[in-house]
């Protein structure tokens, strides 16, 4: 690969974010919240459709850390074009594509490298510390992101965007798109997301128990494993069947008559 191509994403990337030099050095930093970012793939939002240009199942969009403290990364722009170099070579084994217009046609890699940057400030973060963070597949996390869409077809909240990590549950940015207004009255529908092909099964999680019942045990052998199969060692066990009786399944397509 020219490397070239490199210098220009670390510029644009450099471009992008402000970074301030901290003198001196900062304890560890304190990281209060975490979480990986997915968006699924599909016809459900202009996110989910650009995903589905890279992949029929996820796109692993973002690593999102949040600290207390602030140490320093005192060589960013180094760090900037050694870790071009580690996405680059790597971005498409964990689905971690750009939705950016900037990064098309191949999905990569000033968004990845501008959010390591970012997280290489308030953090002081490697390039090595933070992609092994981001390859972190291991159970034990807890659902902490969730953005939906209402199709009032199946009066529903369509899911588009969940993160999994460490740290207080959050909502997405538009969270009133969860909430419609039924006689009068505002409800909250429940949530679905449909498996990958071939299985195409809607899986219908309760607005009560979604943080239950959406597991990231479950999203990782049911969505992740789909296409990256080498994140699921060949020996594991997991099994669904603690959740057979949580989550209700439903065989159609809400998107047939669409499409």
């Amino acid at each position: 690969m020219d490397m070239r191509f490199f210098k220009f994403l670390a510029i644009h990337a450099f471009a992008c974010v402000a970074i301030h030099t901290i003198e001196g050095t900062i304890g560890p930093a304190q990281i209060r919240r975490e979480s990986m970012i997915f968006v699924i793939a599909g016809p459900y939002s202009n996110a989910t459709s650009l995903c589905s240009n890279y992949s029929e199942v996820f796109c692993y969009t973002y690593f999102f850390i949040d600290t207390i403290e602030l140490p320093s990364r005192h060589d960013v722009r180094q760090d900037a074009v050694h870790f071009q170099s580690i996405v680059w070579n790597n971005f498409r084994s964990v689905n971690m594509y750009s939705l950016k217009t900037f990064d098309k046609p191949r999905g990569c890699c000033s968004s990845q490298v501008q959010n390591f940057m970012n997280v290489a400030y308030r953090t002081g973060m490697s390039p090595e510390t933070y992609w092994s963070r981001v390859t972190n597949f291991s159970e034990g996390k807890q659902l902490t992101y969730l953005k939906s869409v209402y199709d009032p077809d199946s009066c529903m909240n369509l899911i588009t965007h969940l993160g999994f990590g460490h740290g207080n549950f959050q909502f997405g940015d538009h969270a009133s798109a969860d909430m419609q207004v039924r006689d009068g009255l505002y409800f909250q529908p429940d949530y679905g997301i449909l498996t990958p092909a071939p299985d195409s099964t809607w899986h219908i999680f309760s607005k009560y128990f979604i943080s239950t019942q959406l597991t990231y045990e479950w999203f990782k052998y049911t969505f992740i494993c789909k296409e990256q199969a080498w994140i699921c060692a060949p020996n594991n066990t997991y099994s669904d069947a603690t959740q057979e009786n949580q989550v209700e399944t439903r065989n159609f397509s809400l998107f047939a008559e669409r499409h």
